[in-house]
């Protein structure tokens, strides 16, 4: 089982993600975060193994909270932006 959190501002673009990973069944949905800080304190409670990280957040962008929480403990990571820039 794969355990994700998926961290994004928007919570029809976090809906839009969840709804895509449901239809896998080795895949679990462990949280939401909806800004930066909360996708730190999440990745650091939950210990997902996969992370869906918006780069434009509140508080800290996904690139910052990636630099907060380490290579060395930054679960694989997708980066996920609605913008083209």
């Amino acid at each position: 089982m794969i355990r994700v959190l998926v961290a994004d501002a928007e919570t029809s673009a976090r809906r839009r993600v969840m709804q895509f990973l449901a239809r896998h069944a080795d895949v679990t949905v462990v949280g939401e975060s909806r800004n930066g800080l909360q996708a730190c304190e999440d990745i650091e409670r939950l210990k997902p193994d996969l992370v869906f990280l918006d780069v434009e957040m509140p508080e800290l962008t996904g690139l910052q909270v990636a630099e907060r929480i380490g290579a060395a403990n930054m679960p694989a990571t997708i980066f996920a932006t609605a913008y083209d820039h």
